[in-house]
């Protein structure tokens, strides 16, 4: 299926663009299949980031890593975001 891939802040910079057409074989995925594939099509490691709260991945506006397994559709958005900090 094809899913859009959503690259916020530092990993847009990383990804060479903001946004990508991915397909995924898998209907049901968890944070580490989804870093998994990151790591292969764009060669960016982000779990340090993710697992040390620096990153947010937000399948359709829902975090995956509190939700566990998640059923993807074609056409899907996958966000991979740095969490928003200011003052």
């Amino acid at each position: 299926m094809k899913v859009k891939i959503l690259f916020g802040g530092i990993y847009s910079e990383l990804a060479k663009s903001d946004k990508y057409d991915i397909e995924i074989s898998d209907n049901i995925i968890n944070t580490e299949k989804l870093l998994r594939i990151i790591k292969e099509k764009f060669n960016i490691d982000i779990k340090n980031d993710v697992v040390g709260g620096n990153a947010i991945i937000l399948i359709n506006g829902r975090n995956i890593k509190t939700a566990g397994e998640v059923k993807i559709s074609d056409g899907d958005f996958i966000s991979i975001i740095p969490p928003i900090k200011g003052g």
